[in-house]
């Protein structure tokens, strides 16, 4: 007779271990799959071959169902977390309701669906983080998936950092200097189809953009732009190092340093060979905020502070002292943000549409400006897109759960791992002040599921989520 709340609670308790390994599965596949920008055309082709299928980008339709039955199975056993803010369970269906109205009168519909599409994502990682995530009682099983992952993405960028994009550049400044005549036809068909070479009255030459990414050395892994390789260490390798610690306990001490180390080593390195800025001084914030959240005496504090702001001034001055004497990249930034002002001053209700600035841009801008798709600043990118009311919609939701989660991650018993996940939503949102990670389905999906997670946790999760600090 008492058998069916019982069964019940078996029932959740199946879901509550299966959960987060399925949700880091979906995380794992984005990293790998799904790490281009959704306002690009290589986002929406699909491979032909299994070798294709293996090497190259997933088109998003496919994400959508992975996602879409992610969901289903996550929203199962779902509960609305009592400890937080009602206004946060609204925020992002107020932001995706305004985002439905500027793609209704946005003039570029193509564009502003495949991204609103895109959104509508993003609002469900989140709530599936914030319903679901929250009651998980292991986190290390969303991370294990997503530490195999990140390790692939980092072992690909030690590969092009070791050869790769110096054959890479040969290959294609050899091909180029031939007009890809010498190239089998089913080869040329693959680089046009991933618009790597383009036709132009019967000629055929690289695009621009791809000539000048692999001219610059920069790693990317399995994503397409290193600053997007940059975006997802910045956000997953804190917790990764934390997931390992836990589960290597019953290795020998030296070969769970080892492990750690490696780890880290490989992390960092690709950060550096990614050759983003913003991403190196992203990542000595996240230290100085990680010393912050220590239970260490101030002296230590100030002692450790003072390290991280020297070696790491000190580091970032001796690998760009030289580009900085001209710096292009800081100048452009500055020209797409002085853009998105006034684009948004022409449409500052409803915006121009989600996802683009892009067209914008392109009429407005000087003649010797570097076209661009997105603002690299996600917030302006906003205001630009749907408005002012889309923009303060976008800033409430995402400064609100931040505040929330700086605060249960500072509290002196939070857990290890609950720290190393806030650390990386840190990171995330400082990053999204000079990037569009929010555009990329690799950092954006992971970064919302993490931060409805947080969100949802109560002080007692907090404290004993993630198993073992």
């Amino acid at each position: 007779m008492s058998t069916k709340p019982n069964q019940s609670a078996g029932m959740a308790g199946e879901w509550n271990q299966r959960l987060a390994l399925v949700a880091g599965l979906l995380a794992a596949l984005c990293f790998l799959k799904f790490g281009v920008p959704v306002v690009l055309p290589q986002a929406h082709t699909t491979p032909d071959v299994l070798n294709e299928w293996v090497s190259d980008q997933w088109p998003l339709p496919i994400g959508y169902l992975v996602l879409g039955a992610v969901l289903v199975y996550g929203f199962l056993y779902s509960r609305v977390p009592r400890d937080i803010p009602r206004w946060l369970l609204w925020a992002p269906v107020a932001w995706l309701g305004w985002q439905v109205l500027s793609t209704l009168t946005s003039r570029s519909s193509g564009t502003a669906t495949t991204v609103l599409l895109h959104f509508g994502g993003l609002v469900g990682c989140y709530y599936l983080g914030l319903l679901a995530l929250s009651q998980i009682r292991d986190g290390r099983k969303f991370w294990i998936p997503v530490g195999i992952a990140l390790l692939i993405v980092l072992g690909k960028g030690f590969g092009q950092q070791y050869g790769g994009m110096t054959s890479t550049a040969e290959f294609i400044e050899s091909n180029e200097a031939t007009g890809w005549t010498n190239l089998p036809p089913d080869e040329l068909n693959d680089l046009i189809k991933n618009n790597v070479v383009v036709k132009t009255n019967d000629t055929y030459s690289v695009v621009p953009e791809v000539l000048k990414r692999v001219r610059g050395g920069r790693i990317s892994g399995t994503l397409v732009y290193a600053n997007a390789l940059a975006g997802i260490i910045l956000l997953s390798l804190p917790a990764i190092l934390v997931t390992i610690w836990n589960i290597s306990e019953k290795l020998p001490k030296i070969g769970r340093m080892v492990l750690f180390g490696t780890f880290f080593y490989m992390g960092a390195a690709c950060l550096v060979w990614s050759g983003s800025k913003a991403g190196w001084l992203v990542a000595m914030a996240m230290g100085l905020a990680w010393v912050l959240a220590q239970p260490l005496p101030r002296q230590w504090k100030i002692g450790i502070l003072a390290l991280v702001l020297i070696g790491g001034a000190g580091g970032f001055w001796f690998k760009y002292s030289e580009k900085l004497k001209n710096p292009t990249s800081v100048a452009a930034r500055f020209d797409y943000w002085s853009a998105a002002l006034k684009l948004t001053a022409e449409r500052p209700i409803l915006g121009h549409g989600p996802g683009t600035f892009g067209s914008g841009y392109t009429r407005i801008k000087k003649p010797e400006s570097e076209p661009t798709k997105l603002v690299h600043n996600d917030y302006l990118e906003q205001a630009c897109d749907s408005g002012l009311p889309g923009f303060a919609f976008f800033l409430a939701w995402i400064g609100g759960c931040m505040c929330l989660v700086w605060k249960k991650a500072m509290n002196p018993g939070a857990n290890a791992l609950i720290q190393a996940m806030a650390l990386g939503l840190i990171g995330w949102a400082l990053q999204s002040f000079v990037e569009f990670g929010l555009y990329v389905p690799a950092i954006a999906w992971t970064a919302m599921l993490m931060l409805g997670w947080l969100t949802g946790l109560s002080p007692v999760q907090s404290a004993s989520t993630g198993s073992k600090p």
